[in-house]
């Protein structure tokens, strides 16, 4: 039995359904279509842009069409799987090769960063304030740069350095000509300077002087220089003291022009070649010894302050004018008697 006006209603319902199915297969239709047609796309790389039209779909796609492949650290955008559209701008940043040092260590890096600042902090490297970076933290990177970290840092360094005295010298009456007394010792004084170091990679680059004292202060030399009545010449008749010891020898001198002028004897004193004084081996320091030249005939009491002579064949050592006085100077060298003066 049929219902009255029901076969109207069913046909007006598989009306909408075939319908909807068309607009369906319509709409898929045109999607893969769309998807199979060519899209003008832009591809930029490196701030290059390229015109070109292509059937991908993703981006990924695009990239595989084109033979372009992507390295660890380009830069590309939008990602992979975007789906392509008509008019779309695909970009590609590619990452350059760069020598990074830093720490005692260089490595190639490749890196698609604008400039030495986003590098160090792609890398995750610690700056401080005080490094040094060069090139500059905005300088743009070109393909094969160098980028140098440089670990700068200063220290104090004390150093300890000497002052050296004066000597002032006085005329003195008392002393006979040709003689000199040390009054006062000279002593060296100390100056404490501070420095400031800068060091790169803790090697020294630089040092200024940060502060400068005196920790002590310099003592002078006083010297007394002999203008007296110069000391006499002692001869064989106007001998005088006891003689407690007697022996002969070959005598030598020294102090012209040989350098010990002025020079410090064994004893400590300065050694005066104008003053009547020897070098023996042993004889104590202070000790009077009478030298006779017999060649000469003449005698000159001499006292010995210094250490000498160093040749086994020699027994005294004469200053220039002790040696002059005798008349063995124009000898060089000559046997004399000597007489120890209590």
């Amino acid at each position: 039995m049929t219902l009255p006006g029901g076969t109207d209603k069913h046909k007006r319902r598989r009306t909408v359904q075939k319908m909807l199915l068309l607009i369906g297969m319509l709409l898929i239709t045109a999607f893969v279509y769309q998807q199979e047609a060519e899209k003008n796309i832009t591809l930029i790389i490196d701030g290059e842009p390229y015109m070109l039209a292509s059937k991908a779909a993703t981006v990924g796609q695009l990239l595989e069409e084109q033979g372009l492949y992507l390295r660890d650290r380009d830069v590309l955008w939008p990602l992979q799987e975007t789906v392509v559209e008509e008019g779309m701008e695909v970009s590609i940043e590619r990452a350059i090769p760069v020598f990074v040092s830093w720490d005692a260590q260089t490595c190639l890096v490749y890196t698609a960063a604008e400039n030495v600042g986003q590098l160090i902090d792609e890398l995750a490297i610690t700056v401080s304030q005080s490094d040094r970076v060069k090139p500059g933290p905005e300088a743009q990177l070109r393909h094969g740069d160098t980028v140098k970290i440089t670990r700068m840092n200063t220290v104090l360094i004390h150093d300890e350095l000497p002052i050296p005295f004066d000597t002032e010298r006085k005329n003195d009456n008392t002393i006979p000509l040709g003689e000199r007394k040390v009054l006062t010792a000279g002593k060296i004084g100390i100056r404490l300077v501070t420095y400031e170091v800068v060091m790169a990679d803790s090697i020294e680059e630089s040092r200024s002087v940060a502060e400068e004292k005196i920790v002590r202060q310099p003592v002078k030399s006083v010297v007394l220089i002999g203008v007296g009545v110069p000391a006499p010449i002692i001869t064989a008749s106007s001998r005088s003291g006891q003689v407690v010891e007697t022996m002969e020898g070959v005598a030598s001198w020294y102090g012209g022009g040989d350098g010990f002028h002025g020079s410090i004897t064994a004893s400590g004193e300065v050694f005066n070649s104008n003053e009547f004084t020897a070098a023996h081996p042993t004889l104590p320091f202070g000790t009077v010894v009478r030298v006779t030249f017999p060649l000469t005939g003449k005698s000159v009491d001499v006292r010995i302050n210094d250490r000498g002579p160093f040749n086994k064949n020699r027994i005294i050592d004469l200053s220039r004018a002790a040696a002059e006085a005798i008349g063995l100077r124009v000898h060089g060298i000559g046997v004399v008697r000597i007489e120890v003066i209590k």
